[in-house]
């Protein structure tokens, strides 16, 4: 079985545990330290919202990542509308940029409809992070189901991913190619339900095809069970 490391978010990103067979951090927020869900300092105003994530699931390698900007400093800005002005899937290099830099995480709306074929500028559920994301790679439609539970023999608790045959094929090749072209761990993919990243683990090896896919880190049974709840397409 494949891991696959788990992003959380801090000052910078790096990888802090492992999705299993499958998904990512990046390498220039791959330095954010490890932070536990009874640690969590963040601001209400700056997180997207309280609501359950229901919207539909998507795979995305990430392409860039960095701090979320300052709530109150973003208000000052004259580029606090960014979202109504450019959207959240421009395609233009520099408006990503502009997004990138200036994007307030509570302004995302929940319900927005996200392109899969187009790329994603957006926000973890803390309203911690800004990404910037590829268009998909596996949509909903090559998730079959999710679970949380505790491994003994690994001594974690994890959350398994279940892929259809065609997604499981198209991670296979994709972990592959992350492997050879940087050398054993991949880059981060975001794992997006609707237009919010629910969790972006950084990849940790190949996949090959047959073997499961999980996260992993240091979440408790609770949180690894709400997460598989999450990731589970409805």
């Amino acid at each position: 079985m494949a891991d696959l490391r788990r992003a959380l978010p801090a000052l910078a990103l790096t990888a802090a545990a492992a999705l299993a067979a499958a998904c990512g951090s990046d390498t220039g927020p791959e330095a954010a330290e490890q932070t536990s869900a009874a640690e969590d300092t963040t601001d209400p105003s700056e997180a997207v919202g309280s609501a359950p994530l229901t919207g539909a699931l998507g795979f995305r390698p990430v392409l860039d990542s960095r701090e979320a900007a300052d709530t109150e400093a973003d208000a000052a800005d004259d580029d606090a509308d960014l979202i109504d002005e450019i959207g959240l899937q421009p395609v233009d290099p520099d408006a990503q940029q502009r997004l990138l830099a200036g994007l307030r995480c509570a302004d995302i709306d929940l319900e927005a409809d996200v392109d899969p074929d187009l790329p994603l500028v957006t926000c973890d559920r803390e309203g911690s992070v800004v990404y910037l994301l590829a268009p998909a790679i596996i949509t909903e439609d090559g998730v079959a189901g999710a679970e949380g539970d505790y491994i003994p023999d690994r001594g974690e608790n994890i959350v398994q991913i279940e892929l259809t045959d065609q997604a499981a094929q198209v991670w296979s090749d994709y972990t592959r190619e992350q492997a050879l072209e940087l050398g054993g761990d991949g880059r981060q993919v975001g794992i997006t339900v609707g237009p919010v990243v629910a969790s972006a683990p950084q990849i940790v090896g190949h996949t090959p095809v047959g073997s499961d896919t999980s996260i992993t880190g240091d979440f408790t049974l609770d949180e690894a069970r709400q997460l598989a709840e999450t990731l589970t397409p409805r």
